[in-house]
């Protein structure tokens, strides 16, 4: 983050970093010591904590960190933090909200969600989002298709719970398809996905 320390007339800042270790705390320290006249800050941060242990005291300590007075009532900037245990590491994306990048990977199976929000349902709205890619399904989960409504182009596994469609909208914005996984549903899925897709003009099967 170097880069930072030189640049003190910045107003408008967007991150998407890969695997650094940069909680809410030394994120308000740079945003005090090197960007005075800072106004939109829009972030999106992968992490893996490697190993299984206290992983899931690894993700509360790092949403708390941007629990803080500057965050929340100076600033008033929420993120939401994404996270899902794998073999070897915890995986997480965490996010400032509302969301302000135009790809999302939707990747619910065993997927946990934590928010700074005042209420869980805040900035559920994915406006951003042009490319969608949908993996794993759960009927229980809270991200559906309900939140995107400007996606152009969407992969998807079709191993579907047929609950999904019961309030999807029309996707007018939707150009592209891609299908890279079904089961015996799949036709099913596929044709609810095309009658909500007026404006399709491309269709990608890939096995």
């Amino acid at each position: 983050m170097a880069v930072l320390r030189v640049v003190p007339n910045l107003t408008h800042l967007k991150v998407d970093a890969y695997y650094i270790n940069c909680d809410g705390y030394r994120w308000k320290r740079i945003i005090d010591d090197y960007l005075p006249k800072l106004k939109v800050f829009r972030l999106r941060m992968h992490i893996q904590f490697p190993g299984k242990k206290n992983n899931e005291q690894h993700v509360d300590q790092l949403v708390d960190s941007f629990r803080t007075q500057f965050w929340l009532e100076k600033h008033q900037r929420f993120i939401r933090c994404c996270h899902k245990s794998e073999k070897d590491y915890m995986s997480i994306i965490l996010y400032s909200l509302p969301y302000a990048f135009d790809d999302f990977v939707l990747s619910t199976l065993n997927m946990a969600y934590k928010s700074t929000c005042p209420q869980n349902n805040d900035y559920y709205s994915y406006t951003e989002v042009n490319n969608l890619r949908y993996e794993h399904f759960l009927a229980s989960n809270y991200i559906s298709f309900t939140q995107f409504f400007n996606i152009r182009n969407i992969s998807i596994d079709l191993r579907l719970d047929q609950t999904l469609w019961r309030n999807a909208p029309i996707f007018y914005q939707l150009m592209s398809i891609t299908i890279f996984s079904t089961d015996a549903a799949a036709q099913f899925h596929l044709q609810s996905l095309l009658d909500r897709s007026p404006c399709l003009n491309s269709l990608i099967i890939s096995s």
